[in-house]
C-alpha cells in the first residue's frame, strides 16, 4: 500500500489478477469444485500467465518474494508445521500442511509480489472498491427479494452450497451474498470494506450522492447478514480506534446518539416491526454471550471448550495438525484456539507474531490509507476469533 497511485497497462496477467480481486468474496457462486473457488481459478491463471511470460521474456526480473524481514516468519512457520506433522501424524496431516503452504506461501507471499509487480495501487484500490460495492448491492437485493417477494435469487445462480435456510427469527432469512455463509461474507466486508469506503471518497470521482448511496448499501449489507461475529468485530475495532486513533468530538457523538434514538423511536411506532426487531436482538445477544438455547450455540461452546482443553493437555506440540478433520470432528469456532490445539503454542506463536508485527507496521506507518488499513487488518484479525476458516484470503490480502 505504500506505492504511489501510478498507472500500469493491463496485460493478461493483470486482467486475471483484477478478476481475482473482484471475486474475493465469491467463495460459493460459480465455484468449479469443493476445493477450488472461482477467485483461486483466476489467481492460478494469473500466476501461470506471469511465469509463462517470464519464460518467454528472459530479460524480465522476478518480483521480490521476501519484501519485509518478518516474511521469513511465514517460511519458518511452514517448516515447523511440517515437522509437527511428522511428530503427530494422522490421515489429514499432509493435507493441512499443504493447505497452509498454499494459503501463506502461494496465495499470500507469491501473490502479493506478483500483484505489486503487475498492478498499480490505484487499480488495486479501485478494484477492491468495486468488488465490495457489487457484493453489498447483491446482498441488499438478495435480502429484499427474499423477504418481500419470497424469491431466492440463489436458485438461479450456480452455487456450490445448498440453499441457505439460516434465519435470525421466524420469517427473516439471513442474506449470504456470494459466500458460503453469512459469517464468511461478513469476514470479507469487515476486512476489506473500510478500505473500499476510504478509497470511494478519496480517489473515485463520482457524484457524492452516489457515494453516500454505495456506503449505505455496504452498511445495509452488514445488517442483513445478521452476523453476530460482524457486529462484535465492528464494535471492538471501533472501540480500539476511539481509544487509539480518533480524537474525542462531542458533536459527532451527539449526532450519533440522536440518529440512534430516532431509529429506535421510528421502529417503536410500528408494533409488528418492533416485535421482530426485539426478537432479532434477543437472538443476537444469546449468540454473542453464548447463552442462547439453540443447537448452534451449544455446539459452538462445546467445540471452543474442547479446543481449550486440548491446548492445556498438549501445549508444546499440539494434538496433531489436521486431527479434528481426521476424526470427522468440526473445528473450533476460534482459529487461534484451533491452531494452538493442533500445532501447539510455540509453532502457532511464530505465525501470530507475524500478524502482530504487521499490525504494528500499519499502525506506525505514515501513508494516507493507514486508518482504513488498520481498521481492516484489526477487524480481520479479530474475526478469526469467531471462525476457523483461515484459508479465505480477505485478511491476508490486507496484510
Amino acid at each position: 500500500m505504500q506505492k504511489k497511485l501510478a498507472s500500469k497497462g493491463l496485460g493478461i496477467t493483470a486482467i486475471f489478477l483484477v478478476l481475482y480481486i473482484l471475486t474475493l468474496s465469491w467463495s460459493s457462486v460459480l465455484r468449479p469444485s469443493a476445493w477450488l473457488p472461482i477467485y483461486n481459478v483466476f489467481l492460478f491463471l494469473g500466476i501461470s500467465s506471469f511465469f509463462f511470460g517470464f519464460l518467454i521474456r528472459q530479460n524480465k526480473s522476478l518480483p521480490k518474494f521476501i519484501i519485509f524481514n518478518e516474511d521469513r516468519l511465514i517460511i519458518l512457520f511452514i517448516i515447523l508445521l511440517s515437522f509437527s506433522a511428522l511428530i503427530n501424524p494422522n490421515s489429514k496431516s499432509i493435507n493441512y500442511v499443504l493447505a497452509y503452504f498454499q494459503v501463506f506461501v502461494i496465495c499470500f507471499l507469491l501473490t502479493r509480489s506478483i500483484i505489486i509487480k503487475k498492478l498499480s495501487l490505484r487499480t488495486i484500490l479501485n478494484t477492491n472498491t468495486a468488488a465490495v460495492c457489487i457484493a453489498s448491492a447483491f446482498i441488499v437485493i438478495e435480502f429484499t427479494l427474499r423477504i418481500f417477494f419470497l424469491f431466492d435469487i440463489h436458485d438461479y445462480i450456480p452455487s456450490f452450497k445448498e440453499k441457505s435456510m439460516a434465519v435470525v427469527t421466524e420469517g427473516i432469512y439471513r442474506a449470504t451474498g456470494f459466500g458460503t455463509e453469512p459469517t464468511q461474507t461478513g469476514f470479507y466486508l469487515c476486512a476489506l470494506g473500510p478500505i473500499a469506503i476510504w478509497n470511494l471518497y478519496k480517489n473515485i470521482n463520482i457524484n457524492n450522492k452516489l457515494k453516500h448511496l454505495l456506503v449505505f448499501f455496504i452498511i445495509l449489507s452488514l445488517i442483513f447478514l445478521f452476523s453476530v461475529s460482524s457486529y462484535l468485530v465492528i464494535f471492538l475495532t471501533t472501540l480500539m480506534f476511539i481509544l487509539l486513533r480518533w480524537k474525542w468530538r462531542l458533536k459527532i457523538f451527539l449526532r450519533f446518539l440522536f440518529s440512534l434514538l430516532l431509529i429506535v423511536f421510528l421502529i417503536s411506532l410500528y408494533e409488528p416491526l418492533y416485535l421482530i426487531v426485539l426478537d432479532i436482538l434477543e437472538t443476537i445477544w444469546g449468540k454473542m454471550t453464548l447463552s442462547g438455547g439453540g443447537t448452534s450455540t451449544n455446539a459452538r461452546t462445546n467445540l471452543l471448550l474442547k479446543g481449550l482443553e486440548r491446548i492445556y493437555e498438549y501445549p508444546i506440540f499440539g494434538i496433531g495438525i489436521g486431527f479434528s478433520s481426521s476424526i470427522d470432528e468440526a473445528s473450533s469456532i476460534n482459529w487461534y484456539v484451533f491452531l494452538m490445539s493442533e500445532a501447539g503454542i510455540p509453532i502457532s506463536m511464530v505465525l501470530f507474531s507475524y500478524m502482530i508485527i504487521q499490525l504494528i507496521r500499519i499502525y506506525k506507518s505514515k501513508i494516507d490509507a493507514r486508518n482504513p488499513l488498520l481498521f481492516g487488518a484489526f477487524a480481520g484479525s479479530a474475526y478469526l476469533g469467531t471462525l476457523s476458516t483461515f484459508f479465505y484470503p480477505n485478511l491476508w490480502f490486507v496484510y
